[in-house]
């Protein structure tokens, strides 16, 4: 059963807007009136599941959170994605897929960004995770990711590690995007890495995540003309 202290915690997530929330607005005074001991805080995480970004808490099971909002319990695409540490290290063989002057492997091992920017290279010299440079790419790629495995999601090259804000592919500034509506909004202050998330028919739209998350990942190679 909740505590008292988690029914009101939710309560207030509830009735407040994000804004609010975030920008600690009378968040001092209920944190004196419920105080939450250290293991339980962990529950509170901000969600970072489907397109709301609130969230309402967690209850604490054992010295676990339920539910799937915590990084530790995140999902994607409806099924639970692995958090170990354990790297990529055995790609089994890929259909690579040519478009104009680039080919595109669709990886189906979850995978941390930087496993998955490993293993992409671990296969060939110049292969990488896939760089997306316009409209007409986004919607190729997405299409073939969607027919590799529909629904899911796929890292991409785009990251802002570097500096805050400024996303590039590895060192390469964008200049084209396809954000997904209040995207990127760098959640908890650790989103850095962006992936493929949602699909508008064949067309999908780009979300940034953690980079520790594992999901699926795609490869590009350039083709020589």
């Amino acid at each position: 059963m909740e505590t008292t202290r988690q029914h009101y915690y939710k309560f207030f997530h509830l009735c407040f807007s994000h804004k609010f929330a975030t920008n600690n607005v009378g968040f001092g005074k209920f944190n004196k009136m419920f105080p939450l001991k250290d293991e339980e805080k962990k529950c509170f995480r901000r969600t970072n599941n489907g397109d709301n970004k609130q969230g309402t808490g967690q209850e604490k099971v054992g010295d676990k959170c339920s539910g799937t909002d915590s990084p530790e319990h995140a999902t994607s695409g409806g099924s639970s994605q692995d958090v170990s540490t354990e790297p990529v290290t055995d790609v089994p063989p890929v259909q690579w897929h040519l478009w104009h002057k680039s080919s595109y492997a669709f990886v189906q091992i979850t995978s941390t960004w930087d496993d998955a920017v490993n293993a992409c290279s671990s296969m060939g010299n110049g292969i990488h995770l896939v760089f997306i440079e316009s409209e007409l790419e986004n919607k190729e790629v997405s299409r073939l990711a969607n027919i590799a495995s529909e629904g899911k999601h796929w890292w991409i090259g785009l990251n802002d590690k570097e500096t805050e804000g400024v996303w590039k592919w590895y060192n390469i500034t964008s200049t084209y995007t396809k954000w997904m509506k209040g995207e990127p909004s760098n959640g908890l202050n650790r989103e850095h890495c962006g992936h493929l998330k949602k699909w508008q028919g064949d067309n999908a739209l780009w979300n940034d995540l953690w980079c520790e998350r594992k999901i699926y990942f795609i490869c590009e190679k350039d083709v020589e003309s």
